[in-house]
């Protein structure tokens, strides 16, 4: 759900390029270089992620030029220098297919505190527009929330993934492409359903897919746009089907899609799950695939919607899947800190994040020849949006983070956390406008390491108590007693009580060995005075152990009585 981007700029370059870059401000026609550096006659010293190990270190060397000053195997990095410009070493690099990422130090870099990743948006200038508000820093919604501060601590991991469920994704924007697990297709009755292509056939029907994706994890330190909140980590994308337009987009083929695709990223190796998108009305197969994912531990994230002001659907009505129990709604909030017009509000609101005006990847074929509503704001692939769908994302990269320092964390206990780490906004404590707040990347990143789980309360549940005894012919078997000889194949008895009573409870008989210790050989059903009865044939020769026991409910403990001990012998 997202809404177009108020700006006011002049139509991008219709060239196209394969590194792209920003715009520096509102209405720029010129665009930012997109590696920074200046010629120098000293040495210049790059870093370099080879792909598939620093063995390959001296391949990349030679392909660009420049000379192997040394490598560090464990961790795949290699260094290499250059007599020449720098920013043209850079250059070199990035484009070789042997490398994955670079690292180089920026013009007046120091050490300290909140790091400041090597994209454009946070070494340039620029602006984004807010409607009604003016221009603001183009990379407010990453400062506001205290996300620098943040990747001090945590930056993702590749073992964390997030699955975006959303229209289409870019997987050849220099922001994504490297960022992207295997996708999959849920857009049904489509070529390529079910398959693993997830990028738009037609660019007329791009929607916001790759903008999404890029607030959740756009690469970072590649001197292109921007980065992703959890930059490190990795982003499964799913496809689904969306009209192609920002209203009347539900239809049963919709609700299906998504049913599909949210199942399915609950079978995945994904930890959390964003959804852009929702419909006003509650649809059962959309809540159970939400329950399904639930079950399997996803912590899932959604957008609260945009129909405030009846923009997308009637005004304040609750969004689905965000209201269903368990999901996040993200509410979106501007650059300063109030709300957006168009989010709606209601109970089901959790929390809040940046979603006026927000920068990230887009389609890079989208130029300026495609409709207004699709053309990008700040260079080819890269464009300014407002919506809840905006804020999700954010807040999902945030969900992932947090799962990255805790991942024993559980889906209720990473949104507990979020919410009381928020920054409470406008009525004290949780209301339906922002919820529990505005994110606070850093707090909650300390919260979450901080965290201790409560010790779960004593159970105070009582213990059933068995009364119970067998017999074979003229001997009885008391329970707990010592072990009776019998003739094999002879028959007990058995007869007892439950105290309290248990009425028309199905209890099981069980037998008792050295490998599987008590295991379920029959059941037998109370009377409406708590009263059993049974017998059980001993078929084999050797010591019989058996004892009747109850599973448990809400007032009483699982519960098992003593055995019954009876010695099978064979017949003389």
């Amino acid at each position: 759900m997202s809404r177009n981007d108020p700006l006011a700029s002049r139509p991008p370059r219709r060239r196209r390029r394969r590194s792209l870059a920003l715009a520096a401000a509102l209405g720029a026609g010129a665009a930012l270089a997109a590696l920074p550096g200046a010629a120098s006659a000293q040495q210049s010293l790059v870093m370099a992620q080879v792909v598939g190990g620093t063995s390959n270190a001296d391949e990349v060397a030679s392909r660009t030029g420049l000379t192997l000053e040394g490598a560090i195997p464990q961790i795949g990095w290699a260094t290499y220098s250059t007599e020449g410009d720098a920013a043209t070493a850079r250059r070199r690099l990035l484009r070789d297919r042997g490398v994955s990422r670079i690292d180089f130090v920026m013009p007046g870099e120091r050490a300290g505190a909140d790091f400041l990743p090597r994209d454009i948006i946070f070494q340039s200038p620029g602006l984004v527009a807010v409607n009604g508000l003016g221009s603001f820093d183009w990379k407010w919604h990453w400062t506001i929330a205290n996300f620098p501060a943040a990747w001090d601590i945590s930056r993702g991991s590749s073992a964390v993934r997030v699955v975006v469920i959303d229209s289409e994704f870019d997987t050849e924007h220099p922001d994504l492409k490297t960022k992207f697990a295997a996708g999959r297709n849920f857009d049904s009755g489509t070529a390529d359903y079910r398959t693993g292509r997830v990028r738009a056939t037609d660019i007329n029907t791009a929607f916001h897919g790759s903008h999404v994706a890029g607030l959740v994890g756009a690469a970072s330190d590649n001197a292109e746009g921007g980065p992703g909140a959890c930059f490190d980590c990795v982003v499964i994308p799913y496809k689904i089907g969306f009209s192609g337009s920002l209203t009347n987009n539900v239809d049963e083929k919709f609700i299906r899609d998504l049913t599909e695709a949210l199942t399915a990223a609950g079978d995945s190796d994904g930890v959390v799950i964003n959804m852009s998108l929702g419909t006003s009305r509650d649809h059962a197969p959309l809540k159970a695939a939400v329950d399904y994912a639930r079950s399997k531990g996803k912590v899932i994230v959604a957008s609260a919607g945009n129909s405030q002001l009846n923009g997308q659907g009637p005004s304040g009505v609750p969004n689905y899947p965000g209201a269903y129990d368990g999901v996040i709604a993200v509410a979106a909030t501007r650059p300063d800190d109030s709300i957006a017009p168009f989010s709606t509000n209601g109970e089901f609101v959790d929390i809040a994040a940046p979603g006026d005006a927000v920068l990230s990847t887009w389609d890079s074929r989208l130029d300026g020849t495609v409709p207004a509503d699709k053309q990008p704001t700040h260079g080819i692939g890269y464009k300014a949006l407002s919506g809840t769908s905006m804020a999700s994302p954010i807040a999902a990269g945030l969900a992932a983070l947090m799962k990255t320092v805790r991942p024993d964390l559980t889906a209720d206990e990473v949104k507990l956390l979020l919410e009381q780490s928020a920054d409470d906004l406008g009525a004290v404590g949780r209301d339906p406008v922002f919820g529990s707040g505005r994110i606070n990347a850093l707090k909650a990143l300390q919260a979450a390491q901080a965290y201790v789980r409560p010790a779960p309360p004593p159970d105070t549940r009582k213990a059933v108590r068995f009364f119970y005894s067998c017999e074979q012919g003229s001997k009885d078997l008391a329970a707990g007693k010592p072990f009776v000889g019998v003739p094999v194949r002879a028959r007990l008895i058995c007869k007892g009580r439950t105290q309290p009573a248990l009425r028309k409870v199905v209890l099981e008989i069980q037998r008792y060995s050295a490998r599987g210790g008590w295991k379920r050989i029959g059941v037998v059903r109370t009377t409406n005075k708590g009263r059993f009865g049974f017998t059980r044939k001993l078929n084999t020769v050797g010591n019989w152990r058996i004892r009747v026991a109850f599973g448990g409910n809400a007032a009483l403990l699982a519960s098992g009585s003593l055995g019954v001990k009876a010695r099978a012998v064979a017949r003389r």
